[in-house]
């Protein structure tokens, strides 16, 4: 959708005299917790599977040879991969020697890291360290920074709105909410704006520098 088409979308559903809440989520990515990544990316996803294996076997279908590797398998690969929560750093850090890392750890050190920086033919523990972050949305993930972030910035939307006390949010015809990544607005009818913008005061941290 380009911006034309957002307008066209929105403006049949909010009044003249509405109000907009925009919502913009400083520092967003790096507050996503593991716990609330579960809870909403991963209940998301199991909710998925069922079609994901649809589109696998449609597609397995289609070849002339089977596969050698079963639909079930690629599918609880491709799971794990979605659901998983965990994020690596690594720093490289000259004259450092760290203890022995994990083999999966230098897996992902090889997957990730260029060879150019300096590592080729040495062990990664040489000059480099690893943080293990849990949680976490990092800039330009397949499925975490634009899909997980929006669905998690509308549930945020969505229970300030509860606390508010406006009930069933998504059928209020008081208020409308639409959201792209860790960007959101809420559009709100002028009865209901200033406990709405007071409960969002009150549930959120915002900048206090002059």
């Amino acid at each position: 959708m380009n911006g034309q088409d957002i307008v066209n979308y929105v403006k049949p559903h909010i009044g003249h005299d509405w109000l907009a809440i925009s919502l913009d989520g400083s520092a967003f990515d790096s507050s996503q917790f593991r716990v609330l990544m579960e809870a909403v990316d991963d209940k998301f996803w199991m909710m998925m599977k069922p079609y994901l294996r649809d589109v696998l076997q449609h597609n397995w279908d289609s070849f002339a040879l089977p596969p050698l590797v079963p639909v079930e398998d690629i599918l609880e690969n491709l799971m794990r991969s979605l659901m998983n929560n965990q994020n690596f750093v690594f720093v490289h850090a000259p004259g450092v020697y760290s203890p022995a890392w994990p083999k999966e750890v230098r897996k992902r050190f090889y997957r990730d890291i260029d060879e150019s920086i300096g590592w080729k033919d040495k062990d990664p523990e040489e000059d480099w360290f690893f943080l293990q972050l849990d949680g976490t949305t990092f800039s330009g993930h397949s499925t975490k920074t634009t899909l997980g972030n929006t669905i998690r910035t509308l549930l945020y939307a969505w229970y300030y709105q509860i606390c508010a006390g406006l009930q069933t949010p998504w059928e209020n015809k008081s208020v409308f909410t639409i959201a792209s990544g860790d960007d959101c607005v809420i559009f709100v009818a002028p009865h209901l704006a200033d406990v709405l913008m007071t409960t969002i005061k009150s549930l959120t941290t915002r900048n206090t520098e002059p």
